[in-house]
């Protein structure tokens, strides 16, 4: 009795104790109840870890898109500016040169600070930064490359209040460039658009659409030889013994920056070959 009793631990220990290739029972049911659990587990950990890689990784796409923002409104804004200045460039350059092309004008630059407007963006009057401090008087010609804004209204101090070529009221001597007929352009005053009438006395001599309207000089208030504006496609309107053109003004009204008051006029100088 005393010999199995040592004998049948042994057998168990040495049984258990070597390589088996099966399971036994035990760990086939133990691996049967735990094997549910173990993958679960498995998946919610795997799930924890990918739910984590991709929150990281969306905070790092949301700083860099932040960044990449911030980046680009910089880069926008100094394209603006720089797009600014060039537009700002060619206008001072072009008043330069219009400057050089007429030497016999006495002028004072003036910015257009601001502009009346009507309901549908008509520019009623503007204010320029020019006035009787600089000397500037009522009725002197307002100007720009472009041709003629305007007369001066009012000056007070540093500002001055400019009547524009087309409001009711204005009325400039013109001579049709290169066809020898002169009339009077007359401002419609139109409170929605930027129009203005030719009045030619001579009916037999019918005007073409775009032929040019310059200054004659014959007013005494406007230099000779500035564009006023071109002759629109509408037929002639007659009105006892003239015929009444619609004309389109030269100028860009809505979008003037700069302008030239005139304050005097010299005598030109003789072109090449002693003519005018």
């Amino acid at each position: 009795m005393s010999f199995l009793l040592l004998v049948i631990p042994l057998v168990l220990l040495w049984h258990h104790g070597k390589e088996r290739t099966e399971a036994t029972v035990y760990e086939a049911v133990l691996s049967r109840l735990t094997s549910p659990a173990q993958s679960g587990v498995s998946s919610v950990l795997h799930s924890v870890r990918t739910l984590w890689s991709d929150y990281v990784w969306l905070v790092g796409v949301q700083e860099d898109n932040r960044d990449l923002r911030r980046r680009n409104e910089v880069l926008v804004g100094l394209a603006q500016d720089r797009e600014q200045f060039k537009k700002e460039n060619r206008r001072l350059k072009r008043l330069l040169k219009y400057k050089g092309e007429r030497p016999d004008l006495v002028t004072i630059a003036a910015r257009v600070v601001g502009k009346d407007v009507s309901p549908f963006h008509r520019v009623l009057k503007i204010k320029i930064t020019a006035g009787s401090d600089h000397g500037i008087r009522r009725y002197q010609p307002v100007i720009t490359p472009s041709g003629v804004v305007g007369h001066i209204d009012r000056a007070v101090g540093k500002y001055a209040e400019v009547k524009l070529a087309v409001d009711a009221g204005s009325r400039i001597s013109v001579n049709v460039a290169d066809r020898e007929v002169k009339g009077i352009l007359i401002g419609s005053g139109h409170k929605n658009r930027f129009l203005a009438s030719f009045e030619a006395p001579d009916p037999q001599r019918e005007l073409r659409e775009g032929d040019m309207l310059i200054t004659n000089g014959e007013d005494e208030r406007f230099p000779k030889g500035l564009v006023v504006g071109y002759i629109r496609g509408e037929p002639p309107q007659p009105k006892e013994g003239i015929l009444r053109y619609s004309v389109e003004p030269s100028v860009p009204f809505a979008t003037l920056e700069e302008v030239f008051v005139v304050t005097s006029q010299l005598e030109r100088p003789p072109e090449m070959g002693g003519l005018r």
